[in-house]
Formats: structure tokens, sequence, C-alpha cells
């Protein structure tokens, strides 16, 4: 390992390409978490009678905390209420009407198009602090419900953030979406031509960073080739007597060799497959929660047996490039040796 460490320093010269190569990885990661994980809400959208109106019962369920039903056009029926929701903290209880959005003035906002919809995607964007819900509670009275976002620290910021984000995404996306499955043809084409287009991005990024990694290692081993044939020939003749030529011969051939690999291994994969993971770990947890850290309970005992494998395989390693020295250098001194040999025969 001490070994390999030093032949990090050689990597210094090579700072601006390893920083292309690390922004490959990382696009190539996030264009493959991003084709996997949108396979699952593309198919729930396309598979639903009324895809926008799902999509934006969804939106207002992860922002608000309330599930509703359209009544009428204009009205909206709150089916259930989770219990630390936006919609919990501002007064609306399961059973209340939505019929609109009030100013601190009391001036009732007037929504031309659908309720819902503004709620969904105007509303779920935009900062609700001086904002709140005009409801109809079942006995009858009516009031403004405030829509207060309590902070709990920093991490309900960037999950209020993150989900402003989400939810602005998932407006452009409907918009590529028919309302009725009179052109889901078209719309089936679109995703299939746009997810093409996504994969081959991917694929050139994924070359374009495996290419980079090579011409660094191959950059890197004519460094430590021209250093090595520079120390080898100032050693003195006793070395050459006790050792031979062909531990010198062999590290030149096998041991750069392997260590090509190690650095395409360790710029390439060793870079790509971690961020692949992470952000699928992420996106799992997005999805469910439950399932995905049922699933991480064995990852321990699996990284044990790869730890255990790790070793195993060093040493197995070890011992090959141990013998194949030995190898090259019998081989080198009957070759040597056959000139010798029939001259006195």
């Amino acid at each position: 390992m001490k070994e390999f460490i030093r032949v990090l320093k050689y990597l210094k010269c090579e700072i601006r390409a390893l920083v292309v190569s690390i922004l490959c990885a990382f696009t190539v990661a996030l264009l493959f978490t991003g084709s996997i994980g949108a396979m699952l809400p593309l198919m729930e959208v396309l598979t639903s009678d009324h895809p926008h109106l799902d999509a934006q019962k969804s939106v207002i369920k992860r922002r608000f905390g309330m599930t509703v039903r359209v009544a009428e056009k204009n009205t909206l029926v709150v089916v259930d209420v989770a219990s630390s929701g936006i919609a919990a903290i501002g007064g609306i209880l399961q059973g209340d009407t939505i019929t609109g959005i009030a100013l601190p003035d009391n001036t009732v906002i007037t929504v031309d198009h659908d309720l819902l919809a503004f709620i969904a995607f105007d509303l779920a964007v935009e900062d609700l602090s001086t904002l709140s819900f005009k409801v109809t509670h079942t006995d009858g009275s009516t009031e403004h419900c405030q829509l207060l976002e309590v902070s709990t620290g920093w991490r309900s910021d960037v999950k209020r953030s993150l989900n402003k984000k989400a939810n602005a995404l998932i407006a452009w996306g409907l918009t590529f979406v028919p309302k009725t499955k009179d052109f889901i043809a078209e719309t089936l084409i679109f995703i299939v031509i746009f997810m093409l287009l996504v994969t081959l991005l991917r694929c050139f990024l994924r070359f374009l960073q495996e290419y980079i990694v090579r011409r660094i290692a191959f950059r890197v081993i004519a460094r430590i080739r021209e250093e090595t044939f520079k120390t080898a020939i100032r050693l003195p003749i006793v070395f050459f007597t006790r050792e031979g030529s062909s531990d010198i011969v062999s590290r030149f051939i096998q041991d750069v060799n392997m260590i090509i690999r190690a650095i395409t291994v360790l710029l390439g994969k060793s870079v790509r497959e971690p961020l692949k993971m992470f952000m699928m770990l992420f996106t799992a947890f997005a999805i469910n929660a439950k399932v995905t850290g049922v699933i991480i309970i064995a990852s321990p005992i699996v990284g044990v047996a790869i730890y255990y494998l790790g070793r195993k395989l060093k040493k197995v390693t070890k011992r090959i490039l141990e013998e194949r020295s030995r190898l090259l250098g019998r081989l080198q001194e009957s070759l040597q040796g056959v000139r010798e040999v029939k001259a006195y025969h």
C-alpha cells in the first residue's frame, strides 16, 4: 500500500485532467440515477387515467401534508391530514373544504383556472408565510388557515428547498404529458427519444472519462519508467551479479502493467461506481425509506466478506508477481546460455 501511495505523487501534474474525469463521472452517475429513478413516476403517470390530476395531488400531499379530492372546479375536499404537515399546523381538518387562497388583508385571490393546479404548482414553489387557505369546516364555519412553515433546523430548510425544486421540475415535466390518453402514443415516442439521448450522452461521458483516466495512467507510467531506467543504469555491478537483470526487467514489464490497471480502476470505477451507489441510495430512500433500510442492514456482512476476500487476493497477487519474476529470470538465463552450450557441441 505504501508503494502505491508513492505512485500517487506522480498524479500532481495531471490535476486538470483529474478534475475533468471526476466531473464526467459525477455526470454519468447523475444521468444513470435519473434514468432509473424516473422510470417509476413515468410509468405511474402514463398508466394513470388522469396523469395531471394525480401528479397535482401528489405534490399537494408532499408539500402541505394533506390528501384532497376535487369536488368542483374551484373546490377541494380534504380527505386526510398528516399530523405534522403544514395543513395540520394551520388548523385544517379532515373533511374541510378549501375554496380559495387569502392574502394577509383577507382578500381572496380569484383563481381562474383549476384550484388544484394553482395550489400544487403556483403555491408549491412560493413562500407561504403571507398566504392562507380559505376553509369551510364541517360545521359550516369559515376560516382563513395560515400556511406556516415551521423550521426545525438546516435539514428542514434543505428539504423544503429540494421540495420546491422538485415541484417546479414536475410542473415542467407535465407540460409534455397529455391531459387525456388521446396523445399517449406521441408522449411515449417523446419519452423513448429523450431516454435514448440521455443514454447516448451518458455513454459518451463514460467513454470520455475512461479515455482521460487511461491517458493519465500512461503518462504516469512513462514518468515511472523513465525514473526507473535512470536508477537502473546507475546501479553497481554487484547488484546485477547478486540479483540478476530479471528482477529489473520484471518491474519494467509486469509491475508497471499492474500499476496501469490500479490507476485505471482507482480513477475510473472507484470514482464512478461509489457516486452511482450514493445517488441510487438517495433515490431509493426517496421512493421507500423503510424497504431501503431493511436492505441496507445486510450491507455490513457483504462489506466484511469483500474485505477478507481482498486481503486474500492481495497475497495471491504478490505470489504471482514473485513467481513471474523467477520464471522470467530462468527463461532469460536459459536463452543467454544457449549460445555457450551450442558452442561446445
